[in-house]
């Protein structure tokens, strides 16, 4: 069996009197070739897209940036905080807590037994 056996029948772009001309799509004026003046003006077309695209990378950096600096400045918040609950403004309100607190208790009756639970 011959190679051209095994292949089967050959398209008229295969054969060997075919290969100087060209096939019948590769032409000018087929239907699978674009016309000129239905392709944009290859200066028009890469201007507007790299003009969409650098604004979009500059948008996307300010974005990033923002949110980098928001995200940081509300985990340092997180950590040094300014005083919030379980703190005094100044020694006098706590004077006067520790003076409520302690008439408070002693308002209360005295327990009568104490129990050790295991959490262990």
């Amino acid at each position: 069996m011959t190679t051209a056996e095994r292949s089967g029948p050959q398209s008229s772009r295969d054969t060997p009197n075919s290969r100087n001309t060209p096939h019948p799509q590769d032409t000018p004026n087929s239907r699978n070739t674009p016309h000129p003046q239905d392709t944009p003006h290859p200066q028009d077309t890469p201007r507007k897209r790299t003009r969409w695209r650098r604004w979009g990378r500059r948008i996307g950096g300010v974005v990033v940036v923002v949110l980098s600096v928001t995200g940081a400045w509300s985990i340092y918040g997180i950590f040094t905080g300014p005083a919030g609950v379980g703190y005094f403004r100044d020694a006098d309100g706590r004077a006067d807590y520790a003076t409520h607190y302690n008439q408070a208790m002693k308002t209360l009756p005295a327990p009568t037994a104490q129990h050790d639970i295991d959490t262990g």
